[in-house]
């Protein structure tokens, strides 16, 4: 492969030299190269390509006097599909491109078969995904046919020039289509304002193309402007949307550094593009490897990639904006019912699982609070309740099925088969600045138990349980399989059973909160680990949910001892192991929701220490913040305090 000396017309059988007139080039290679591959007289695929110095090029492929060899001139258009696998100066420009279309291909594929299922995504959620993907790689196979192609012929690359452009224009609204989509997703009238602004500015830039001197080299630097106001429109919904969330919130603070790096990207490649760096310091070094214009390539399909994941974590946000702001009448107590003020509101993992899909419950989430009663129906019984600082149990029964006119409470509380669950099952929670439930379910919080402490009731009552069901005495060996806030829980209630208490968990910094006098145990799978404690524990409370945790807990337990199982939001799997359970007849036992009474006790006593599992606390407002906040890896509780 090289630049062609010489070579004969195979037409006329006379030798035809190149020669720096354009005019001579021009036509003895269009005619030769042409006729001959078309004509048969000669197999294309077995023709060496030549390549030429830029002083022997055409005008109309001329644009970079840097890049001083390489050159395709006047291919026929299957030379120039061969060419893309022979060395030239556009073989970079082609291939990488072509790779970013098969990349966007890939997530295209990947996020509508694997991510957007993971939040139970909408429709739109796939269409909005998939248009952005779409757009890109349009924008790909655009751009590297025209880098393929443009050495057919001027009128080929005049052709191909306005393809590209028109890719760049369409890539650049797959940047803005799933942005400003999920950014405004609860501001109907602004998102649609902004992506029909952005359509009309991309339909314009097009119809600005047909301009017959729009493709000449005089052109190139308003076509640089065009496509820079295109891209820096961005800025004014950018602008917008920070003052709508408020600059100083998380999630501007997580999405504002992803949106300024986007813009940096797009900044370098330009200064690139316009400068011609590297290649103006060192001409013909970079001819065929590291040219600014390869170089620019590269960057757009990093920064495509970039701001694709970035739109993942605003489409994660989405969902959390869809569950949280609405506006709805103050609930009414029903006769037995209390309404009550929220003071407080906890965020737990079944809250998070719930926002993604979960359960398919749809209406306010959230079960953990502290709040104050305003109204009580009837009225005869505010006297007794009006102004109470109350938790609240979330089971709500039914007072007219078999198990409820029975005589067991704890029965009725947790397994009355037409109850609601505050937050869970038919009934609104929480996350709201009102809620009402009946006064049966209500209990008094003491006055030396802090707001911050009696939002734990709830989850500290469901690790209560455990003794509530008479799972473990006095001196036995208690595994807890997880160190979450649930977990951490469990085994301070354990610990004050006099039991024997282990920790299985992956991070040092959690089980360190609980007291010394628990043994904890950093979980890495091992066999060693797992040798050291097989059939060593009497009880073992699995809190993972996952099947790693599950298969620990197997080998863990004693024969006949017992399993407690605690995770309601358990992860899927594809197998689970059941032979050790049969084998070393494990007791296997599930266990919800607890004595509210036992875990307020442990509070007033101050036997169980809360404040430690804290992360943070939320005024109502970030609600936004707080709930993306809590699922992040290594959080513990997060709370709203209301305004």
């Amino acid at each position: 492969m090289g630049r062609l000396g010489n070579f004969e017309n195979i037409k006329n059988r006379q030798t035809i030299h190149t020669s720096n007139s354009y005019s001579v080039l021009d036509v003895e290679i269009d005619t030769d190269f042409h006729e001959a591959c078309s004509s048969g007289l000669c197999d294309a695929t077995e023709m060496e390509i030549p390549l030429f110095k830029y002083s022997e090029i055409p005008d109309f492929l001329q644009g970079n006097p840097y890049v001083v060899s390489g050159y395709r001139v006047s291919l026929p258009f299957n030379l120039c599909l061969k060419s893309i696998f022979k060395w030239n100066n556009e073989t970079v420009n082609v291939w990488s491109h072509l790779g970013g279309f098969f990349i966007f291909l890939y997530l295209l594929l990947h996020d509508n078969i694997i991510y957007i299922p993971r939040f139970s995504g909408s429709y739109t959620d796939h269409v909005m995904v998939s248009l952005g993907l779409i757009c890109y790689q349009f924008c790909m196979l655009c751009s590297a046919g025209f880098h393929m192609f443009a050495c057919h012929s001027e009128k080929a690359s005049k052709r191909w020039l306005a393809v590209d452009l028109a890719g760049i224009s369409i890539g650049v609204i797959g940047c803005y289509l799933p942005a400003v989509h999920y950014a405004f997703y609860c501001l109907s009238i602004w998102r649609d304002i902004y992506l029909i602004t952005i359509t009309i500015l991309t339909v314009t830039t097009m119809v600005i193309q047909l301009h017959p001197r729009y493709f000449s080299h005089r052109w190139s630097k308003w076509r640089i402007a065009i496509y820079m106001g295109l891209a820096g429109y961005g800025i004014i919904p950018t602008i917008h949307w920070i003052w709508l969330n408020g600059a100083s919130s998380e999630i501007v603070q997580l999405f504002v550094p992803k949106v300024t790096t986007i813009y940096i990207l797009g900044m370098i490649a330009l200064v690139l593009y316009l400068s011609k760096f590297p290649e103006r310091f060192y001409p013909g070094v970079f001819d065929f490897i590291g040219s600014s214009h390869q170089l620019w390539h590269i960057i757009v399909v990093c920064a495509f990639v970039f701001w694709h994941y970035a739109g993942q974590e605003i489409l994660s946000a989405s969902h959390i904006f869809d569950w949280v702001w609405s506006d709805i009448p103050v609930p009414v107590p029903g006769p037995g019912e209390a309404l009550v003020k929220v003071i407080r509101a906890g965020i737990c993992n079944t809250d998070l699982e719930i926002i993604k899909g979960y359960a398919g419950f749809q209406g306010i989430v959230g079960h953990e609070f502290i709040g104050k009663v305003e109204k009580v129906n009837p009225e005869s019984e505010e006297g007794a309740w009006i102004g109470r600082r109350v938790a609240g149990e979330i089971n709500v029964f039914c007072n007219v099925c078999d198990i409820c006119k029975g005589d067991d409470y704890v029965r009725k509380r947790n397994h009355c088969p037409d109850r609601t669950v505050m937050g869970i099952v038919n009934k609104n929670g929480t996350y709201a600045e009102y809620l009402t439930l009946p006064l049966q379910n209500l209990f008094q919080i003491p006055e030396n138990v802090t707001d911050l402490q009696a939002c734990f009731v709830e989850p500290l009552a469901a690790a209560c349980r455990i003794v509530e069901q008479g799972l473990v005495s006095t001196g036995e060996k208690v595994a807890i399989v997880g160190d979450g806030k649930l977990g951490l829980l469990i085994a301070e209630v354990m610990a004050q059973e006099d039991c024997h208490v282990t920790i299985f968990g992956r991070h040092w910094e959690k089980m360190n909160l609980c007291p010394e006098k628990i043994t904890k145990v950093l979980s890495d799978g091992s066999e060693e680990l797992i040798n050291k404690y097989r059939d060593y524990f009497d009880v073992v409370v699995e809190v993972t949910g996952n099947m790693g945790g599950l298969m620990l807990t197997a080998e863990i337990t004693r024969p006949l001892g017992t399993v407690v199982l605690k995770t309601t939001c358990a992860s899927g799997g594809t197998e689970f192991n059941t032979s050790p359970f049969v084998v070393k007849e494990i007791k296997l036992i599930g266990s919800r929701c607890g004595p509210f009474a036992n875990a307020i006790q442990f509070l007033k006593d101050g036997k169980i220490n809360v404040d430690k599992l804290i992360t943070k606390v939320y005024p109502f407002k970030e609600a936004i913040n707080a709930i993306e906040h809590a699922g992040k890896k290594g959080t513990l509780k997060i709370q709203l305090k209301m305004d």
